[in-house]
C-alpha cells in the first residue's frame, strides 16, 4: 500500500508541477495536486474490488 501511495503522490506532484510552469501560484497548485494523488492512491488500494486467482 505504501508503494501505491508514494507513486500516486509523486505522479500527481509531477503533473501539478507541469501545470505551474507558466503560473506564479506554485504552492497553491502543488499542495492540492499532491493531496489528490494521496487520496486517489488510498482509494484505489482500499476499494479496488475482489481479486481473483487462477490456478
Amino acid at each position: 500500500m505504501a508503494m501505491v501511495l508514494t507513486v500516486g503522490v509523486v505522479v500527481r506532484a509531477l503533473l501539478a508541477y507541469l501545470v505551474t510552469l507558466a503560473n506564479p501560484y506554485f504552492w497553491e497548485i502543488i499542495i492540492p495536486g499532491t493531496l489528490v494523488g494521496l487520496i486517489v492512491g488510498f482509494a484505489t488500494m482500499k476499494y479496488r474490488g475482489p481479486t481473483t486467482s487462477r490456478a
